[in-house]
């Protein structure tokens, strides 16, 4: 396990979608070879988050449920540069280095919706 300390704060929007997955058959179809592991060093800013954290179970769970992918992409359309599947897909987060910068998100998705 690797413990990381940044020293920024965040942000967290959480999208929760109607539909829901199956956490067995998100696992089912996951690729174990294409599971790449990250030698980095622990993020020190915000901004290094983006290539240190990852989700191995997206792409699976993106291919039971493309309506997954339309979340990624609303989210990345409203402003969103850092994005992640929470779990096997019960939800998606993008985080932020402001307050502002997560609200201006939000209201940007919603106004798309």
């Amino acid at each position: 396990m690797v413990k990381t300390t940044i020293s920024v704060p965040y942000f967290c929007l959480i999208i929760k979608p109607d539909f829901g997955l199956s956490t067995a058959k998100v696992y089912s179809h996951l690729s174990l070879t294409d599971h790449k592991h990250s030698n980095q060093e622990t993020p020190r800013a915000f901004g290094d988050l983006k290539t240190f954290l990852r989700n191995d179970l997206e792409k699976p769970a993106c291919l039971l449920e493309p309506a997954l992918k339309g979340i990624f992409k609303g989210l990345k359309n409203s402003g969103s540069e850092l994005m992640l599947l929470s779990g096997s897909g019960s939800a998606v987060f993008s985080l932020h280095s402001s307050k502002q910068d997560a609200l201006n998100c939000a209201h940007n998705l919603l106004e798309t919706e």
